[in-house]
């Protein structure tokens, strides 16, 4: 039994190591390509062409024992990254910056590499039924009703007794709210929650279970172990005083991750705690 329960621990140990270790490289991924385009060096290339040709460089060489898994490892992300580059061609999507769009790409690309090609496994944290799509609106909705009006009344004494910033209305810049949500859906949102709920939280509840109930959702310390690595992130890639407070809504995220089953809800939430933060900063001087 001793032994049993030794290798369960060595066996979950390995599987904790391997989830840091692909976070940690997807982060790393992501900040080293937004810190590229800051070189002289890279100003006189075209960004995209040099990183996209790293990065799939480093992919074949990495499967090259299995070509099968290295050629289409490469084809998954080319397919995905055209479907990006035609959506901004077609002005489908607006197209903000380079680093964007391939951050974009590759938190999307690497679960489905991961999930598809490698562990052979289904996604199963999207909305493929207009009932299941309707129940995750519902619960955004929910929680957006309860949270933002109290976050804004909040907010807006926190602004004057902290930072003696005042409402300034009319006087702010003109910007375009339904265009910053989507910007940040499509952008930010949409991937960085496919990537943390969808495999992160997913793979650690398989790991730690979901022992525990709040608000008739089943979660485990998958759930907070996510949100704090995703509020790490954030200071991996941009050291900022107040990151550790991105713990608090990664809670949210996750919450309605394990309410609906899908990633729809939360990545909806995180789209629109991104706006609320942005018209924060244009409203209050």
């Amino acid at each position: 039994m001793t032994e049993e329960i030794m290798a369960e621990k060595k066996t979950k140990q390995k599987l904790i190591e391997d989830l840091l270790w692909k976070w940690f490289a997807v982060i790393i991924g992501v900040g080293l390509i937004q810190e590229l385009q800051r070189w002289p060096l890279f100003k006189t290339f075209n960004l995209e062409l040099t990183a996209t040709f790293l990065f799939l460089s480093t992919l074949f060489i990495l499967y090259w024992p299995n070509k099968k898994k290295s050629l289409r490892s490469c084809y998954l992300f080319i397919s995905i990254f055209l479907v990006f580059k035609a959506a901004y061609h077609f002005s489908l999507l607006p197209y903000p910056t380079k680093s964007w769009s391939f951050g974009s790409v590759l938190l999307i690309y690497v679960p489905l590499l991961i999930l598809i090609r490698l562990d052979k496994k289904n996604i199963s944290f999207f909305d493929y039924k207009l009932t299941s799509f309707l129940s995750s609106l519902f619960w955004f909705c929910v929680l957006a009703i309860a949270v933002f009006p109290l976050l804004a009344w909040l907010n807006h004494y926190f602004q004057d007794l902290v930072f003696r910033r005042h409402y300034i209305g009319v006087g702010a810049r003109n910007i375009s709210i339904q265009g910053i949500f989507f910007l940040h859906l499509f952008f930010i949102a949409l991937p960085e929650e496919f990537f943390f709920r969808g495999y992160l939280q997913e793979q650690l509840n398989k790991i730690y279970g979901r022992p525990f109930k709040l608000f008739g959702a089943n979660f485990g310390h998958g759930l907070w172990i996510t949100a704090l690595l995703f509020a790490l992130s954030h200071s991996l890639i941009a050291l900022q005083w107040w990151h550790f407070a991105i713990f608090f809504p990664g809670i949210a995220f996750g919450w309605l991750k394990e309410k609906t089953g899908t990633v729809t809800s939360s990545a909806l939430f995180h789209a629109a705690s991104n706006t609320f933060a942005i018209w924060v900063g244009q409203h209050y001087r």
